[in-house]
C-alpha cells in the first residue's frame, strides 16, 4: 500500500505521544518536533517512492502511494 510503512509509523508515535502531551506546560514544543519529524519524513517518504518506481519500473505496484495508505 505504501512504500515507507516505518515513515508512516514514525509520524503516528510522534502524533501521539504529542497527543498525550497537550496539556503539559511545554507540549507545544512536542507541537514543533512532530511538525519536523513529519516534514523531513514525508519528505524522504517521496524521495525513496520516486527511486523505487524509477529503479523497479514495470515490477513496482503504479496504485502504491508514497507515505499515507490511499491518500499520499
Amino acid at each position: 500500500w505504501v512504500s515507507s510503512p516505518h515513515y508512516f509509523c514514525e509520524i503516528l508515535i510522534y502524533a501521539s505521544i504529542g497527543f498525550l502531551l497537550v496539556h503539559v506546560p511545554e507540549g507545544w514544543r512536542w507541537l514543533q518536533v512532530t511538525t519536523f519529524v513529519t516534514v523531513t519524513v514525508g519528505y524522504s517518504a517521496l524521495q525513496t517512492h520516486s527511486w523505487y518506481t524509477s529503479t523497479f519500473k514495470g515490477a513496482y505496484p503504479a496504485g502504491r502511494k508514497a507515505l499515507v495508505p490511499c491518500f499520499f
